[in-house]
């Protein structure tokens, strides 16, 4: 889309900000300047790392956090182009589109990238999920892992009362390994159930470092971290738009009040299906 200048551009969902910052480069390298805001449901960080330049064009960009993409604090008539890249899909998209009509002028454009359910990156994450559900909940990977560190106690007593830790923690130590062996078999070659393993291994071999409390704070640790990631992947999975919910978003901005809407597949270098590409105007 080529923009007059001193067009407004608003990217909502913008996460780290990077589709702004690059229309705040385009319109470096073509002379023209344009008011740039970007807006999140999250915080933004404002403290992204990079060269000299990236922090210049990210000083051009109007960053709004706790923003979400269905109540924008911009005036009806008032943007020329909202984008969005992976991130409108998460809210409530009626609302969203029906906010994008109101706040953008006559003639004014949507154009988003959003997940696709069969795309390469959604199936991979559906993979990704079983692996977390089978670590988490039904082998309970961190749960018998906790169990031992505690068994363990203190490990700061003598001889004798550490020979009777080690043989109280002998029946925990035995379901950490046939649970592990289990995982390993199932997922032998997948990355997070390596990562998963390999943050195991780290636990145990510091356990006999660690005061008891700190033992098992680690492990509530790691696992509140791959929780965290795993609700991650739900999100985005549900998220995810399939043939029949796009049907379905071409006619509710239709009735919003854009008068075209396109909605394509979109593939990537490799040739996978990467997602769709939304232009509403």
């Amino acid at each position: 889309m080529d923009l007059a200048d001193g067009s407004h551009v608003l990217d909502i969902a913008t996460g780290n900000g990077a589709i702004a910052v690059l229309a705040a480069e385009v319109a470096r390298d073509s002379g023209k300047t344009l008011t740039i805001s970007a807006t999140d449901l999250a915080a933004i960080n404002s403290n992204v790392s990079g060269d000299d330049d990236a922090v210049a064009l990210r000083a051009k960009v109007k960053f709004r956090s706790h923003t979400p993409c269905e109540k924008q604090p911009f005036q009806d008539d008032s943007v020329d182009l909202v984008t969005s890249q992976f991130g409108f899909e998460y809210s409530d998209i009626t609302r969203t589109v029906a906010e994008a009509r109101r706040i953008l002028k006559p003639g004014g454009q949507f154009i988003a990238i959003s997940h696709h359910a069969e795309s390469t990156l959604i199936k991979a994450a559906v993979i990704e999920l079983n692996v977390y559900a089978c670590a988490l909940g039904e082998l309970n990977i961190f749960g018998a892992l906790r169990e031992l560190f505690d068994a363990l106690g203190t490990l700061d007593g003598t001889p004798e009362k550490l020979k009777e830790a080690s043989a109280r923690a002998q029946p925990y130590s035995k379901q950490v390994n046939e649970v592990m062996n289990e995982f390993r078999g199932r997922y032998p070659t997948e990355d997070c159930a390596q990562e998963m393993v390999a943050t195991i291994g780290h636990l145990a071999q510091g356990a006999g470092q660690a005061g008891h409390r700190e033992r098992l704070a680690a492990v509530d640790l790691a696992a509140d971290d791959f929780r965290c990631a795993e609700a991650r992947l739900k999100d985005m999975v549900a998220a995810a738009l399939d043939q029949e919910q796009i049907d379905g978003f071409t006619l509710i901005a239709r009735e919003s009040g854009f008068t075209s809407a396109h909605c394509l597949t979109l593939y990537g270098s490799d040739g996978e299906l990467a997602g769709w590409q939304i232009h509403l105007k």
